[in-house]
């Protein structure tokens, strides 16, 4: 596990399995406005998120309308960080609600997993800086650049340009040094560090 476990989940409800776990955090703010949220998760197996009822992301799930029944597509052995994952978020003046449902692969699946971290940047006349770290990769996003930070000794940067699970075709990132300047593109690049 990638990180510490909090809450315990129990797989099964009057004698059944529980083949889907719901999950929303409210929250509140003085204006709205649409935001650029970056999302990153630990899940076990497949995750759709929503902000304020509109879905804004979906990992390991079949396409269209999903129930309560509907399985994951694919089955995750070791639960690992995904993302972070860009996404457009509408949030309004008031009270907010993201939420997530976490369904199993199988019906009768022996494990469940979900963290998950959301990083929304506001409008502001001044550059914004949002800056987070996920284990020993830290990251500070600016007007136009991401800066990535680590203090690991045998630490790699490895990148990818899309994500497939664990099929997911991570290669190092040549000569990179801590701190490590990303300059703003057009493209989708995701980053991790590789502790040996």
């Amino acid at each position: 596990m990638p990180a510490p476990k909090n809450t315990p989940l129990n797989l099964v409800a009057n004698g059944s399995f529980i083949r889907t776990f719901y999950f929303r955090k409210h929250f509140t703010l003085p204006f709205g406005f649409t935001s650029i949220a970056a999302i990153r998760h630990v899940i076990d197996d497949g995750i759709i998120v929503y902000g304020n009822g509109s879905e804004i992301h979906r990992l390991n799930m079949p396409t269209g309308a999903v129930t309560y029944a509907t399985l994951a597509n694919v089955a995750v052995g070791d639960a690992e960080f995904h993302g972070p994952y860009v996404a457009i978020v509408p949030l309004i003046t008031g009270d907010n609600v993201i939420a997530a449902e976490v369904h199993q692969a199988t019906p009768s699946s022996g494990d469940v997993c979900f963290g998950a971290e959301l990083s929304l940047t506001a409008p502001s006349p001044s550059p914004i800086v949002v800056t987070d770290c996920f284990g020993s990769l830290c990251f500070s996003v600016q007007t136009n650049q991401l800066v990535l930070r680590w203090d690991a000794p045998n630490g790699i940067l490895q990148n990818a340009f899309s994500l497939q699970g664990t099929n997911t075709a991570w290669r190092n990132v040549m000569n990179a040094t801590s701190p490590y300047i990303v300059a703003r593109s057009n493209t989708a690049a995701f980053f991790r560090l590789k502790v040996d």
